[in-house]
Order: C-alpha cells, then sequence, then structure tokens
C-alpha cells in the first residue's frame, strides 16, 4: 500500500501518535506533578483548557489549511505545541502547567486535524481506507507506550523529565513535514475566518469550566446557564454563517446525524472525569505507582481501539444493537468504576476501566 507514499505515511503517523501520546503522558506523570507544585484543585483544567484549545483550532484547521497551506500550519502548531511543552515541564505551579497545556492543545488540534485531512490529499482513493486503519493501530500503541515510557521516566528521574519527552518527537515530526511532507498549497479562494464564532465556544466551555471551581451553588448555576447560552448562539449563528464550522442542522435532534452526534457528545461528558480524577485517586489513595496511574487511561484506549476493530466491517441488526450495547456498557463500567473507588480495589477499577472502553469502541465507529 505505501511505495512511495511511505514518507508521508510515516509523517502523518507521527503527527497522530503526537496526539496520543502528549495525552497519556501527562496523565500519568500529572499525580506526581500535583505532589510536586500542589494545585489539586485546578487540575481538571489541565484537561478542559488543554481539550477547549485543540476544539477550537481543530476546528479552525480546514479553513487555516485552505487559506495558508499544509506546511505553513502545521509548523506554527508544532512551534506552539514545543512552546507549550517548555511552559509546563518548566513550571513551578499548577497554573503554569495548565498554560503550557493550552498552547499544546493548540497545536495538537491542528496537528491531529490536518493529518487526517492530509490522508485524502495525498494518498490514492483505495489507499485511503488502511491508511486510517493503520492510523487507529498508532493511535493505540502510543495509548499503550505512552503510560509506560511516562511512568519509567516520572519514577526515574521526575514528571518533567516525561513531558520533556515530547520533544523530540516534535522536533522529527517538524523535519519530516518540511523535507518529506509533499505541500498541499493554501487555496486562492478567500474564505472569511470565524473570528466571533469559534471564541465564543472557547469562552463558552471555559465558562462551563469555572463553574466546577465555584463554591457557591447559585453563581455555579449563573455560570453553566450563562455557558450554555453562549455556546447556543455560537452554534446558531455557525448555521446561518457562508461557511459552516459544523453540520447546519447540529440542532435538530429529529435527525439520525445530529442525534448520534449528541449521543456521543453526552457519552463523552459522562467518561470525561475518568480521565481526570482515576489516575490522581489511584496514586494519591490507593497507593499505585505512577505507571498503573497512566494505564488507568491507556486501558480504556486499548479497549476502544479492540473493540472498534472488531465490529468494524459488521452490517445488518447488529450494528442497532452495538449501538444500544455501547452506552449501555458505559453506563455499567462507570457505575463500576465508582463502587470500586469506593472500595478501593484496583483490580475492579481495571475491570470497570475495560468496559468503559468497550463502550465507546462498540458504538463509535458504526
Amino acid at each position: 500500500m505505501l511505495g512511495r507514499y511511505a514518507g508521508v505515511a510515516w509523517t502523518l503517523c507521527l503527527g497522530t501518535g503526537m496526539h496520543a501520546a502528549a495525552w497519556y503522558i501527562l496523565a500519568t506523570a500529572l499525580p506526581t506533578a500535583v505532589e510536586d507544585v500542589g494545585g489539586a484543585s485546578i487540575v481538571s483544567w489541565v484537561v478542559s483548557v488543554y481539550l477547549i484549545a485543540s476544539i477550537m483550532s481543530g476546528s479552525a484547521s480546514g479553513l487555516l489549511k485552505s487559506r495558508f497551506g499544509s506546511r505553513t500550519i502545521l509548523i506554527v502548531a508544532t512551534a506552539l505545541f514545543l512552546l507549550g511543552t517548555i511552559v509546563a515541564g518548566t513550571a513551578d505551579s499548577m497554573a503554569l502547567v495548565v498554560v503550557g497545556r493550552a498552547l499544546q492543545g493548540f497545536g495538537e488540534g491542528v496537528i491531529w486535524a490536518v493529518s487526517l485531512m492530509l490522508v485524502r490529499d495525498l494518498f490514492p482513493l483505495n489507499a485511503v481506507p488502511p491508511m486510517y486503519a493503520v492510523l487507529a493501530v498508532v493511535w493505540a500503541l502510543s495509548a499503550a507506550l505512552g503510560p509506560l515510557l511516562s511512568g519509567l521516566l516520572t519514577e526515574w528521574i521526575s514528571w518533567r523529565g516525561a513531558i520533556w519527552s515530547m520533544v523530540p518527537l516534535a522536533l522529527v515530526f517538524a523535519a519530516l513535514v518540511l523535507f518529506v511532507l509533499p505541500p498541499v498549497a493554501p487555496s486562492r479562494t478567500t474564505i472569511r475566518f470565524p473570528f466571533l464564532r469559534l471564541p465564543a465556544i472557547g469562552v463558552g466551555v471555559l465558562t462551563l469550566s469555572i463553574a466546577a471551581l465555584v463554591a457557591e451553588p447559585m453563581t455555579a448555576a449563573v455560570a453553566i446557564a450563562l455557558s450554555l447560552v453562549v455556546v447556543g448562539s455560537a452554534l446558531r449563528a455557525d448555521r446561518r454563517a457562508a461557511v459552516n464550522l459544523f453540520p447546519r442542522n447540529l440542532l435538530r435532534l429529529g435527525s439520525a446525524a445530529p442525534l448520534g452526534i449528541w449521543i456521543l457528545t453526552v457519552m463523552y461528558c459522562a467518561e470525561s472525569a475518568v480521565g481526570v480524577y482515576t489516575p490522581l485517586l489511584a496514586q494519591t489513595v490507593f497507593g499505585a505507582n505512577p505507571l498503573f496511574a497512566g494505564y488507568c487511561l491507556a486501558i480504556v484506549a486499548l479497549a476502544w481501539s479492540g473493540s472498534a476493530l472488531l465490529v468494524a466491517r459488521i452490517t445488518g441488526p447488529m450494528v442497532e444493537a452495538c449501538i444500544v450495547a455501547g452506552p449501555a456498557l458505559l453506563v455499567s463500567g462507570l457505575a463500576g468504576l465508582a463502587f470500586a473507588l469506593a472500595a478501593g480495589g484496583l483490580v475492579p477499577i481495571g475491570f470497570a476501566l475495560v468496559a468503559i472502553g468497550l463502550g465507546f469502541g462498540l458504538s463509535y465507529t458504526i
């Protein structure tokens, strides 16, 4: 399949692997970082700010690619990722770790999104599905090796060493983009950038994160309501825009496509706390080492990837069965995780995480 496309394939695989590794490496090192610099009260921001930044930049990456070309925005995105890694790796407070993660998120959102786009731009049509399968395998391997590398570096050197391990990956990726990746020229069509819609979505999600830090319930309720209003207004404005960031019928829940998107959104919301707090609780409450704490996330990713590969080619009534079974397994896994955390058993925690991963894998790709 590869042949003369081998260099391109390696470049896109590294872009995808960086995205996965950056997530799992920091998740593994984060509990030790909290012990070192404090900031447990804002640890959820390390994840939420990263996701907000990557969502914003990923949503705009198609427009940026059309205007500036793929090489230019990938190099700029890699520079942002490197800057964020330096800030997080030298931080003496959790607030600076959050700043570093925001910069990483802005870079990684573009890197991952453009890597996926370039599969269709640079590969022949018959090689596109196999290349997406290769990227899925790369993601799974990164999910497995990221915590292993980060756990060993955290135990042998420090949590900062784990974060700095991402620098060589970014430098190699930048070199491949410059010297191996064929250029995809910018479009001559003038595209108006969504300067209001995109920041509005980011501000709305950030306001929702602020609600988690507010002690007064009434103030938190106001922040949540304000967040929903801002995001809803941005989505409605996007529906009327000439160039859309999202599907026009996203708010019409009577249609199958937007309903599926919202089901996945709710599933992600339900699972989000798992990635933030399970490694932290496993290490600080149950005495697990950094390696096990990181594998709390890797277990979910591996179960997700494995089950997704198993159901990739199913058809007929089994499709509907998987769509129903996925959320059901997610609910069961979350309930089991809550019980396991309360009871203090590391083995039940592992089984619950497997169920959560299977729930996503069965329904996400169908």
